[in-house]
């Protein structure tokens, strides 16, 4: 296997987002009167987009009616404050760096809103490391459809074989499964390597720099 293009995920991947997304989601249930989650509680309902996360946080599935209306204040708060906490793991740059140099197209596909997706990549990240940056929208489902991942593959025209999903999560490895490549799981972000392990997840890096010499090494 030749690696020419990698997908990766964003949040616990290429950013570490939790605390944002934590005090977005405690500001929102505070609002409507829900028990506040931990940093550990967030990190754990993250993964399956927005929705899921807020289901998660309130305890139940909520009617859509009523959903509607606490998925605009979490995305009020959220956007109000994308970057206060947010950082770029330790090894990213570099890692980024050493694959452009190297040829490997990068991408982006998160479950993320999309706007967001797009803000923090313009921010944190070169607009050019990433060809393609892809997040949650309206009336398409989220990882792990492969809907977005199969979108970028077309994009690259560089075929399944050459092209790996880069993620921390169970969610990244049914992706990668749906869309027909292989995924690179990584151990610095939110899920356990349990529960990646659970989902088929079989390949496992430890730091962005193991990651770099095993996508252009083969080891």
């Amino acid at each position: 296997m030749s690696i020419k293009s990698c997908i990766f995920d964003m949040d616990g991947t290429l950013l570490d987002t939790i605390g944002d997304i934590t005090n977005a989601v405690n500001e929102t249930l505070d609002s409507f009167g829900f028990k506040k989650i931990t940093v550990n509680e967030c990190s754990s309902y993250i993964g399956s987009g927005t929705r899921a996360l807020l289901n998660r946080a309130v305890g139940k599935e909520l009617p859509e009616s009523e959903f509607s209306v606490i998925f605009s204040e979490y995305m009020k708060n959220y956007r109000n404050n994308l970057m206060g906490e947010t950082t770029v793991y330790d090894g990213i740059y570099p890692l980024l760096a050493r694959l452009s140099e190297n040829g490997i197209l990068l991408s982006v596909c998160s479950n993320k809103p999309d706007d967001c997706v797009d803000l923090l990549v313009e921010h944190f990240f070169k607009k050019d490391n990433f060809f393609a940056a892809y997040g949650q929208r309206e009336g398409i489902p989220v990882k792990p459809n492969p809907y977005f991942a199969e979108r970028i593959i077309e994009k690259s025209g560089i075929s399944k074989d050459d092209t790996v999903m880069i993620g921390d999560s169970a969610q990244d490895v049914m992706t990668g499964k749906n869309a027909g490549i292989k995924t690179l799981s990584v151990l610095w972000g939110y899920q356990s390597r349990e529960k990646i392990s659970s989902a088929g997840g079989a390949a496992f890096f430890e730091t962005p720099y193991e990651l770099g010499d095993f996508i252009l090494n083969g080891k």
